[in-house]
């Protein structure tokens, strides 16, 4: 008997895994329609993307639409290849998808002319009826077919889930017919052997306590996995805050103690000046630093222009001999038939800057350093182990040192902002983090290798600017002389709303020798103007209580055409161009500026002849 009732139990286990098998393969079912209903909404986004990054080159034909344009476009592309395979089983769903290509192809096309006629005439000139073949009626056709094709994938999907609940319920049954089973053999068992029969209950206790202790583990380490990401991310946080507040208490204290001096030398002139200074100095520090925290969020303000990295390195030689001191000696090593590239020349001296101090540190102030060009193709294989990078051509330009090196620990934080090796006061942390958003922002890649007592090699890839390979003009930066004064005559209208800023901008104008007056808000600009016109510029913030900046200076071109405008912000450029805060084209002072800033810009807003189209602040 207890042998039958055994033949019985393992028949039932049998039943019992081929039916955890066909659950395992329904719930594999389950998995790929979600994975189609997925890729199909993930190309709807795509789709939308394209089409917004479309409008977006339409209206400001600026080149950071038509490089959105064309990485959605390429997502759409890739998008379609992994729907295409997932959808390969079910001949519904192909035709179905097969139907939906052309018409996407056709609208990518559309888009494609569009850009290109854009290129060529002005957004008036070019036909953007909705009704048009490829306008609205394709949009919607090809909406239709991805919403039947969801549809079909979430019938799919429920029948998979029905089908999946039932062999569940199936092998619930299964497994309880088991229990059932074991427990008349062990009950007939008993009746034969007890010793026999304890045993075996024994061992089902076992059974169960280390299925909950399984369990109990499994919980524990997932609550302990959670709770290390937490602290990791608060680390990272509090790594921050710590060093933007630390860095920003000893600028202040400058700034704070150097007024307060000066407030008490008011009668030492030469005192008095020493103490300014030193209050210039803590607050143009304050200012470098938001700079370096932009630049590693990536959020910095950048002249791009062609550059040819050869003469940039060369002419960097007598600036690196000054930084590093005589105990480094820097080999240049550059290839002959450099590609130029496309980046803000004064933000990569920067960067090579940075690198060349770090590998100094790392020499301690004596030994070699190597600083090299080449060419170089990031083909598939390198992507596949670099997800971030895009497949291409690009200009390397390589810093290596022969100093300590870094541990794989410190080589993983090398980036992270106010992380340093160096001594108290010796560093800040910032300079590696923001070489490394300066070559994010540029469309870059960064590399870095190291090892300890060997040295560290970083390599900066800058994408290639095929388009400036005739001819690439050196970076010359433009000399700061005395601020220009007024010609006579102008007068200045400010609109601010921070009273102490509208204070210091309005004694900066008059200083200048413009004739100016100053409103909180844009009412009562409008108000100044109508009772006394003939402005010569309207100088006002961006970002106001009520009226905005652009809303004003719209009501005062149509009013008064002659009145030229400025318009000043804390804004960076890049928020300005994603915001959508200031029409392309216009006249923008970032705060905070100089006096001798915003005397070079007002003339440059009188005066448009002497407007640098190519380095101009208008947001890009």
């Amino acid at each position: 008997m207890p042998l039958a009732g055994l033949g019985i139990v393992l028949v039932a286990g049998l039943i019992a895994m081929l039916i955890a098998n066909g659950v395992s393969s329904s719930n594999r079912w389950i998995d790929h329609s979600v994975q189609v209903q997925t890729r199909i909404i993930e190309l709807g986004e795509r789709l939308a993307t394209h089409d917004g990054a479309l409008r977006g080159f339409l209206i400001s034909k600026e080149p950071q639409m038509a490089e959105e344009l064309r990485d959605s476009r390429d997502d759409i592309v890739l998008r379609l290849r992994e729907l295409r395979e997932k959808v390969d089983d079910n001949d519904m769903q192909r035709r179905e998808l097969d139907a939906a290509i052309p018409l996407i192809r056709q609208r990518l096309l559309y888009g494609e002319r569009l850009a290109a006629q854009r290129r060529r005439v002005p957004l008036d000139q070019i036909n953007l009826s909705a009704n048009q073949p490829s306008g609205i009626p394709l949009i919607l056709a090809i909406r239709q077919h991805l919403g039947r094709l969801f549809a079909t994938e979430a019938g799919l999907l429920a029948q998979r889930q029905r089908q999946a609940q039932q062999r569940t319920t199936l092998l619930s049954i299964g497994l309880a017919a088991t229990v059932f089973f074991v427990v008349v053999v062990a009950y007939l068992t008993v009746t034969e052997a007890r010793s026999r029969s304890e045993s075996i209950e024994a061992a089902h206790r076992e059974a169960r306590a280390a299925v909950l202790a399984a369990r109990a583990e499994m919980q524990a380490r997932e609550q302990v996995e959670e709770q290390l990401r937490q602290i990791q991310k608060m680390e990272s946080i509090g790594q921050l805050t710590g060093g933007i507040a630390h860095d920003f208490n000893n600028m202040l204290a400058v700034v704070i103690g150097s007024l307060d001096m000066a407030r008490r030398r008011l009668e030492d002139p030469e005192r008095l000046q020493r103490s300014l200074a030193s209050a210039m100095e803590g607050a143009g520090r304050a200012a470098s630093l938001v700079s370096r925290l932009l630049a590693y969020s990536r959020r910095q303000s950048l002249a791009p222009a062609a550059v040819d990295p050869n003469r940039l390195v060369g002419e960097m030689s007598n600036l690196l001999g000054r930084t590093l001191g005589e105990g480094i000696e820097v080999e240049t090593e550059l290839a002959p038939d450099i590609w130029p590239t496309f980046v803000d020349p004064l933000q990569l001296e920067n960067a090579i800057v940075n690198l060349a101090v770090n590998g100094r540190d790392a020499l301690g102030g004596r030994g070699r350093m190597t600083i090299r060009t080449a060419n170089a193709t990031l083909d598939e294989d390198y992507i596949r182990t670099h997800p971030d990078v895009v497949a291409g051509d690009y200009v390397m330009i390589m810093v290596r040192d022969f100093g300590t090196g870094m541990s794989p620990d410190v080589q993983a934080r090398a980036f992270d902002p106010f992380f340093t090796t160096k001594g108290v006061g010796k560093g800040t942390g910032l300079g590696l983090s923001q070489v490394f958003g300066f070559v994010k922002q540029s469309g870059g890649h960064i590399g870095i290798e190291s090892e300890e007592g060997a040295g560290t090699t970083i390599r900066l890839f800058l994408p290639r600017h095929a388009e400036a390979e005739a001819a690439v003009a050196p970076y010359e930066p433009v000399p700061l002389g005395a601020p220009t004064l007024s010609d006579g005559g102008e007068r200045i209208l400010l609109v601010e709303d921070d009273d102490r800023v509208r204070q210091f901008s309005l004694d900066a104008v008059r200083d200048l020798g413009y004739p100016a007056v100053a409103a909180a808000d844009a009412s009562a600009a409008l108000a100044l103007i109508d009772r006394s016109p003939g402005f010569a510029v309207l100088f006002t913030d961006v970002v106001m209580p009520g009226m905005s900046g652009t809303e004003l200076a719209a009501i005062v071109r149509a009013k008064w055409p002659e009145i030229r405008i400025l318009y000043t912000t804390g804004y960076a450029h890049e928020a300005i161009a994603r915001d959508r805060l200031l029409e392309p084209g216009a006249e923008v002072l970032l705060k905070p500026f100089t006096v001798a800033q915003l005397a070079q810009k007002l003339r440059d807003v009188l005066d448009p002849v002497h407007v640098q189209p190519a380095s101009s602040d208008v947001a890009s």
